[in-house]
């Protein structure tokens, strides 16, 4: 099997890929509980 991908994909890939790895992980992600609390 050949595909005929174009180079500059091939180059585009990891940083595709990290962006993809990142939205996922930041969806899931939540701030600490007491953000902006002031306790005295």
């Amino acid at each position: 099997m050949e595909f005929d991908i174009p180079e500059q994909f091939l180059q585009m890939l990891p940083y595709v890929l990290t962006m993809i790895v990142l939205v996922l992980a930041g969806g899931k992600s939540k701030g600490p509980q007491a953000s902006g609390d002031i306790k005295d």
